[in-house]
């Protein structure tokens, strides 16, 4: 087992110096990603860009956009395929544009977990969505019935996956499923009536996840 622990000094225009720390050579998906600015860097109308490469397996970049307040932090490869894991951060409102800043990314299992400002945790930003399916009890044989369960596919909430799985009559969505980062955002019972069709429907915003069984509402998370 080997460690990465690489600095670039002054690797892109606002950036003092950034420095990535991967405990693990054969674990590249898990470790942490700083970036120090210059002083007055937020002070410009240009977003400061801090990217790491290791072409082909390894690529983590941080946009700090002052204008628009978002910060999207994207980790994955570099061989042409979608960033792994893409997250938005918020910069806060009524930032001193003269100091300096130190930007903190934790990553684990190839997610981004985490993004800090001067040690203090950024707030995600969700972006909003809508997903719906059917349930059809001529194609989809034994769903929501007492011992069974039916995983019914999975979507990208605020840049981790989100997985919907009925366990028996009970729709349950997890975060990263499966993983040492795994939770819940809701458990539901559905009154569901075996003879016929349904339909499911999961909205999210910035603040909250509402679940829609055959148009009624039948809970609403609040996501912060």
């Amino acid at each position: 087992m080997g460690k990465i622990y690489h600095k670039q000094d002054k690797p892109g225009p606002g950036v003092k110096f950034s420095l990535i720390d991967i405990p693990d050579d054969q674990k590249l998906g898990s470790g942490r990603y700083t970036t120090v600015l210059e002083p007055s860097a937020l002070a410009k109308k240009q977003p400061v860009v801090s990217i790491i490469l290791n072409a082909p397996v390894f690529q983590l970049s941080v946009n700090i956009n002052p204008q628009t307040k978002e910060i999207p932090v994207l980790l994955g490869k570099v061989d042409g395929s979608n960033p792994i894991s893409n997250v938005m951060f918020s910069l806060p409102e009524n930032v001193s544009l003269d100091e300096e800043y130190v930007f903190i990314t934790e990553f684990d299992n190839w997610q981004v977990q985490s993004l800090s400002m001067n040690n203090v945790l950024l707030e995600r930003k969700v972006r909003p969505g809508t997903i719906t399916f059917w349930f059809d009890p001529q194609k989809n044989m034994g769903a929501f019935t007492d011992g069974i369960n039916v995983n019914w596919g999975t979507f990208n909430c605020n840049g981790e996956v989100c997985t919907i799985v009925s366990e028996g009559r009970t729709l349950v969505a997890y975060l990263n499923k499966d993983s040492a980062n795994e939770s819940m955002i809701f458990s539901q019972e559905l009154d569901v009536d075996p003879s016929k069709s349904h339909m499911v429907a999961i909205t999210w915003s910035n603040t909250e996840m509402t679940l829609y069984f055959d148009g009624q509402q039948e809970c609403k998370i609040d996501l912060k």
